[in-house]
């Protein structure tokens, strides 16, 4: 599903962090207050796991209880669909797996 992106900006200069999936995963919502981020970081950590489709304006997602499901389990499986889900979710992420294929051009 391609998702309304918007700039690569809305990232800040964050990363999606593993180490920040367990508590995210643990304590759903909640994470939010239970974190040592800061402002910006809870932003970008916010637009990295709505454009994953983990997370919606509602809050969390199906998909969300079910990569959380296979996270504790098998991290990385998790991860590759949380990847894919950003290929599709995230202009910024889907540029930058095409740049090899751009050079070759």
């Amino acid at each position: 599903m391609i998702r309304a992106g918007g700039s690569i900006d809305r990232y800040s200069t964050f990363g999606l962090r593993d180490e920040w999936l367990p508590a995210i995963f643990t304590y759903e919502d909640g994470w939010i207050e239970r974190n040592s981020l800061g402002p910006v970081q809870v932003k970008a950590v916010k637009n990295w796991l709505m454009d994953a489709g983990l997370i919606d304006k509602k809050g969390i997602t199906p998909l969300f209880r079910r990569i959380r499901e296979i996270y504790f389990h098998d991290p990385e499986s998790a991860w590759q669909i949380i990847w894919t889900e950003l290929y599709y979710g995230s202009p910024a992420v889907r540029l930058s797996a095409m740049k090899p294929i751009l050079k070759e051009n």
